[in-house]
């Protein structure tokens, strides 16, 4: 897909350009304020600044700018996961980089718009079965990242040989979608703090 696609202005006939990759971004914004069901195709013209007949040129329909902004919002969220499963440190200190990398997306602006996936696991049946085959993915990407740091952490002596890679691996996938999911409530969103981190911890002893 090119970086940009010819966008229609007023003026009949002159076509303008707009930068599709921002598009995409700013339909992943929508989409993870609004939710699947909640979001109109107004509110992805009103996000995207574009024309009704310009926003179907570029993305077709609904369903399609979903499936685009979905694959968008978790690569970019698997590549900065990857930076710290593959960086340096033991593997119980990697955890605790993960731990806090989804604390600090439960927080602040990020907590306000919530997490994408979150939004699509709970609306899932009633968007169509690709999407939820699509969520199931995502978490089972990251709960295999949890798996692979846990057993790191086995293998260099960070973390106990009695721990359960699978079961302490699906423990901290709920533990980080919980963060996530509070972080859309204010009054939760204030209470989510680095001693949470210190609690998801706890499960590695």
């Amino acid at each position: 897909m090119p970086a940009s696609l010819s966008k229609p202005s007023a003026s009949r006939g002159r076509p303008r350009e707009f930068d599709y990759d921002e598009a995409v971004d700013q339909l992943v914004d929508v989409f993870r304020q609004r939710g699947y069901t909640g979001t109109a195709i107004t509110d992805l013209m009103a996000g995207t600044g574009l024309t009704r007949g310009s926003f179907y040129k570029a993305f077709v329909d609904k369903p399609s700018a979903f499936a685009l902004a979905f694959e968008r919002y978790v690569t970019r969220g698997q590549r900065v996961l990857a930076d710290i499963v593959n960086g340096p440190g033991t593997g119980k200190e990697r955890l605790r980089q993960v731990l806090q990398h989804y604390l600090g997306q439960a927080t602040g602006a990020q907590g306000r718009l919530g997490c994408l996936v979150v939004a699509t696991a709970a609306e899932a049946t009633v968007i169509d079965r690709d999407a939820a085959q699509r969520v199931d993915q995502a978490l089972s990407h990251v709960e295999g990242l949890f798996k692979t740091l846990v057993r790191a952490g086995v293998a260099d002596g960070s973390l106990p040989r009695t721990l359960d890679a699978d079961a302490t691996a699906a423990a901290l996938l709920c533990l980080v979608q919980g963060f996530r999911v509070a972080g859309k409530s204010p009054a939760l969103r204030k209470r989510l703090g680095a001693s949470l981190v210190e609690a998801g911890m706890k499960l590695l002893d």
